[in-house]
């Protein structure tokens, strides 16, 4: 697992990548021609990073709001199409969460973000996991299986 912030980029937001999951890709090979399988992976991939964004959203100092309703995850492809990664950030009405986050000049940080990530580091790939757990356990309900 892995964070990084692509440069250029101006609000704080998390990035988690699932890296070297050669047994999870070997047990999945069968699924990637599949409809189902992207379906599945993307699945998890949200339900690991729900652990992370329900975090953030308790953590967060609270004035309005307005940013604990802002936090969201948006997953997307990894760009070499082997993935997904769950990019974890609030939305850009909420602005100024990066002040809050990184502090200014004349504000403390109280961040909120990193220490969801920190915290949850043991809990993310079990969650990974049970959101394929979940996945499949619906696919084979629904076909009777």
């Amino acid at each position: 697992m892995t964070t990084q912030q692509p440069a250029g980029t101006a609000k704080p937001f998390i990035d988690v990548r699932a890296e070297n999951m050669a047994q999870v890709q070997a047990q999945f090979k069968a699924l990637r021609n599949d409809a189902l399988g992207p379906n599945i992976i993307r699945s998890a991939t949200r339900a690991a990073g729900k652990v992370v964004v329900d975090k953030a959203k308790a953590t967060v100092p609270v004035r309005t709001g307005k940013l604990r309703k802002s936090i969201t995850q948006k997953v997307d492809r990894t760009r070499d199409r082997t993935g997904y990664t769950s990019t974890i950030g609030f939305k850009a009405e909420a602005f100024y969460g990066m002040f809050i986050e990184r502090g200014t000049a004349h504000q403390a940080a109280q961040p909120f973000l990193l220490p969801a990530l920190k915290s949850n580091e043991k809990t993310i790939i079990p969650a990974f996991f049970a959101g394929i757990k979940k996945r499949l356990d619906k696919i084979t309900a629904k076909a009777g299986l």
